[in-house]
């Protein structure tokens, strides 16, 4: 016969058994063998030795916590202001595990301006990580601008994991971007697009004339004021030697 002692740690036991949840952790085996329906990421990202990766998956690489319930990509411009054609460093945070990912920047319009990404394009480095920095040059015409920046990675997410909304033709951040031209049956592949924080490109202050007023005293080093003493002189020479040709023909 059990002793109570004996019975309340059995009942103990059971009770931390049955509320035990199983804890959905990135594994070095996802890389190599897939999970689920998903393909082995080594078909494709074929290094020696194998450089694996957790954050390049977005049920690492676009979430705070393993709770996956939010998207916590942050995209910072290094200041507000900048001048035109100015040197523009923006950093992208994100994910809460490690390894390599791609990260690009796009302006305004998604045109790519910058990428962080391993040679080749293939990964399997330890120089394209997260935060990723990514530097460009501010735009030319002056304004307010709002750039976008991405995750780029394998879109395997978990089954209570969120993924933002699809992009539609006009990009509107944030969005979850498909490639069309990486989306193998378990491989597909495709962007987290986030906003970067707004900056403004201000023209270059314009300096005033260096010439002088009128009324300022500068002993006549001014080229213009020059000129017009010059032409005052010269009219005084002239009427003098007219009227001491008058006084001549009157004499």
């Amino acid at each position: 016969m059990l002793s109570p002692r004996s019975i309340l740690a059995k009942l103990t036991f059971l009770a931390a058994a049955l509320s035990w949840t199983p804890q959905v952790r990135a594994l070095p085996n996802y890389y190599t063998d897939g999970v689920g329906s998903t393909t082995a990421c080594t078909v494709c990202h074929m290094h020696t030795p194998v450089v694996a990766t957790c954050n390049g998956c977005h049920a690492h690489g676009t979430h705070g916590s393993a709770a996956k319930s939010s998207i916590n990509l942050v995209a910072s411009t290094g200041k507000a202001t900048y001048a035109p054609g100015e040197t523009v460093n923006v950093t992208v945070t994100g994910g809460y595990q490690s390894g390599w990912v791609r990260v690009n920047l796009y302006d305004q319009d998604m045109v790519e301006l910058a990428s962080s990404s391993c040679p080749g394009g293939l990964g399997g480095c330890t120089t394209s990580l997260l935060p990723a920095t990514l530097t460009t040059t501010a735009p030319t015409t002056p304004g307010t601008y709002t750039w976008r920046a991405a995750w780029y990675g394998n879109a395997h997410e978990a089954g209570s994991g969120f993924t933002s909304p699809a992009c539609g033709a006009t990009v509107t951040p944030p969005c979850f971007r498909q490639d069309p031209n990486n989306a193998a049956p378990g491989a597909v592949h495709g962007e987290e697009i986030v906003a970067v924080s707004q900056f403004t490109v201000t023209a270059a202050e314009q300096q005033p004339p260096q010439g002088d007023d009128d009324d300022d005293d500068d002993g006549g080093c001014s080229s213009g004021r020059s000129a017009g003493w010059l032409t005052v002189v010269a009219l005084a020479l002239l009427a003098a030697r007219r009227m001491t040709r008058v006084r001549r023909t009157a004499g």
